[in-house]
């Protein structure tokens, strides 16, 4: 996911795409180095970078969780206007409806309505 990101930067500033040399170690060690030193750029000028910081927190998350064995934060649906149940946790940043494509930020998403479960007969 790092590389594809890195991939990306480098596309939107027109530059070569990067080459990773070495094992998994060392090429994860290049990735974090390239997206660390154009960070500042990236949050000033890359239009998906809140999709970016999403996606690090969330693997950041993953990653202390199989050290920790800590479970997943647990996902509950609210119910859009739409009619349509969105799965959120509690520190869900924001999130958009797949139905009707409304943008919900962070506190309201959290303001929506837990959606209604169907109950099997």
């Amino acid at each position: 996911m790092l590389q594809a990101w890195l991939v990306d930067w480098h596309d939107q500033l027109r530059w070569a795409h990067p080459r990773w040399q070495g094992d998994l170690q060392q090429q994860l060690d290049q990735v974090v180095q390239a997206l660390r030193a154009n960070l500042e750029w990236a949050a000033s000028q890359h239009p998906a970078f809140g999709d970016f910081s999403v996606e690090v927190t969330a693997l950041v998350r993953s990653c202390r969780r199989q050290v920790t064995g800590e479970k997943p934060e647990r996902r509950i649906a609210v119910a859009c206007p739409c009619g349509s149940a969105l799965r959120v946790t509690i520190s869900t940043p924001g999130t958009r409806c797949g139905g009707c494509g409304t943008q919900y930020a962070r506190a309201d998403v959290l303001e929506l309505p837990l959606a209604v479960r169907d109950i099997a007969a």
